[in-house]
């Protein structure tokens, strides 16, 4: 059974990073830095090791532990192993393999399993390790891969040992195919970073921008950053060119309360007034354009308003959006941003119907008036001009008083819808009232009847059921007449009759 360790590879930067160890040639880990450390095994299951017939250097390779490298140019590589805590007893043995290097770690294997193993190029299995270890060189071929093995062949326990490179050469780490822009970015920009397999992309700093583990890095804020590319089970990983966002921020803007408020109803309305503001956020050179809306979609831009600050100079009749868009350039990149959306609302006024019913309306004094209006919002009002004429209901009884006689009034209708907004409809109702007939009595000296008559205007009717302005009677007594006008009906007029009969001659 394959039993996994830890080693540490201690990165020229001082950064240090814990990955698998590599048991077998097929896991070697890949040295990228000049010092890489790693825990000796110890109580491998084949005591023998998995070359067959040794390393080619040594008869048994117990307690493997694989590594691999590559040079960035032809030349030779140095270095030496060191162990720690040293004992006395420490037996680790050294090998290296690749006479014109090797294209790939699984080509190596391959060769190095297949049942004949390779002349190492190097070898040192002096018998116990001195306390100052062990030192190698060997010659490389640029871009070759070249495999070293330790064995821990005193199975000595709790033994750390550092495989430390001096060569001048550089070693071959992992390499990013596409690098950031190197041009100022906008926040909300996204680019891809390449390799976008076989590894893992991290940000150095995800305040400025994130990434993907496949390398799609978005900027989210205002700043520099890097990152970060290591290949699926490497040590080894490269950090790419630095990128700047440009993390413009719109500032806000907020109505002056000294102006026209909104909502309003109707319109139009001025606010009159200049807004409060404060100032936009970014790198590079920051200008403002100011812009408006009816729609909260579609802005178009305000000619003249490119200040940090906008006065009103102009009202406006319907709901109204107001923005501000700042414009941040830096090396030639321009970045926008938006302020917040200010907005002046403009309710329309409800629609009222028609006081019922129509036209010419009269009331007579004493008497009601039934109005009525189809339109019902939140709040519904009758009220009259002139309460000492006619007056009013919450229903629309108008009622008629003597006071007003000869006059009118106006009736209102007043609606109020749930945004505040009232609308009324009006109605001119005259108020008439008719005086009782007066009537004049003649008395027929000698004909024997009476003649009563009115000059009161409208439809009359006397007692006797006549209609005219006058009747002439034979009956002594009391007769009455009314006048009806404009549908109102006067009190009774009063006249006595007393016939007179010539007397005889005798």
């Amino acid at each position: 059974m394959k039993k996994t360790l830890l080693f540490t590879t201690i990165f020229l930067l001082l950064h240090t990073i814990l990955v698998g160890q590599g048991l077998t040639c097929g896991t070697a880990t890949n040295i990228c830095s000049a010092a890489t450390s790693y825990r000796a095994v110890t109580g491998s299951p084949d005591p023998g090791g998995s070359l067959p017939g040794g390393s080619g250097c040594y008869a048994d390779t117990p307690n493997e532990s694989w590594f691999y490298l590559k040079a960035n140019a032809a030349g030779t590589i140095a270095g030496s192993v060191t162990f720690s805590p040293w004992v006395a007893a420490v037996d680790e043995d050294i090998s290296v393999y690749g006479t014109a290097g090797y294209n790939t770690v699984a080509a190596a294997c391959t060769d190095i399993t297949d049942g004949s193993v390779p002349t190492p190029i190097f070898c040192q299995n002096a018998g116990n390790t001195p306390s100052t270890g062990m030192t190698f060189s060997f010659t490389a071929v640029a871009n070759k891969v070249y495999l070293i093995l330790m064995t821990n062949y005193s199975g000595t326990t709790g033994l750390t040992g550092t495989v430390n490179i001096t060569t001048g050469l550089s070693l071959i780490t992992p390499t990013i195919t596409t690098q950031p822009p190197t041009m100022p970015i906008c926040v909300g920009s996204t680019f891809a970073l390449a390799p976008s397999t076989d590894g893992t992309w991290i940000s150095n700093n995800t305040a400025v921008a994130t990434v993907t583990a496949a390398g799609v890095a978005t900027a989210v804020g205002s700043g520099t950053t890097t990152f970060k590319y290591t290949p699926t089970g490497s040590a080894c990983s490269v950090t790419s060119n630095s990128v700047t966002v440009n993390g413009l921020t719109g500032g806000t803007i907020t109505a002056n309360s000294t102006g026209t408020q909104s909502p309003a109803c109707g319109g139009p309305i001025n606010p009159n007034t200049t807004l409060n503001t404060t100032s936009a956020t970014g790198l590079g050179t920051i200008t403002y354009q100011w812009q408006s809306s009816t729609d909260n979609i579609t802005f178009s831009t305000i000619s003249g308003a490119t200040n940090n600050t906008y006065a009103f100079t102009g009202g406006f009749a319907v709901t109204s959006y107001f923005r501000r868009v700042a414009t941040s350039t830096l090396n030639g990149v321009a970045c926008t941003a938006n302020s917040n959306t200010l907005t002046y609302v403009i309710n329309a006024l409800p629609t009222v119907a028609s006081i019922t019913p129509g036209g010419t309306t009269n009331v007579c004094s004493g008497n009601t008036l039934q109005l009525s209006d189809a339109t019902s919002l939140v709040t519904n009002l009758w009220s009259s001009s002139n309460n000492l004429y006619a007056t009013v209901d919450a229903t629309g009884l108008v009622t008629g008083l003597a006071a007003g006689a000869g006059n009118s009034v106006t009736i209102y209708y007043k609606v109020t819808d749930n945004n505040g907004c009232s609308n009324t409809a009006t109605k001119t109702v005259g108020i008439i009232s008719i005086v009782a007939p007066v009537v004049t009595v003649v008395n027929n000296c000698g004909m024997g009847t009476t003649t009563l008559s009115t000059t009161a205007l409208g439809s009359l009717l006397w007692s006797t059921g006549a209609t005219t302005s006058s009747i002439t009677v034979s009956k002594a007594g009391s007769y009455t007449v009314k006048s009806t006008l404009n549908g109102c009906v006067s009190a009774l007029g009063t006249g006595v009759a007393n016939p007179i009969t010539s007397p005889l001659i005798p």
